[in-house]
């Protein structure tokens, strides 16, 4: 993301919650703090399990 080298993010998402300590995030960066990065949303899809797959792309 912070290269500029995406052109579409999909998203699975899940119906489970894991809040512990240290967990990895979606985006975890290191060292300084990162821009925020606005994304468009390309579609919403529901899927077998209770999934939702979300697409997005970058605003540029």
């Amino acid at each position: 993301m912070a290269a500029d080298l995406i052109d579409e993010l999909s998203i699975l998402v899940a119906p489970i919650a894991d809040g512990g300590v240290g967990t990895p995030a979606l985006f975890d960066v290191e060292g300084k703090r990162a821009r925020a990065r606005h994304l468009k949303r390309v579609s919403v899809e529901k899927r077998a399990g209770e999934l939702l797959w979300l697409r997005y792309r970058p605003k540029r």
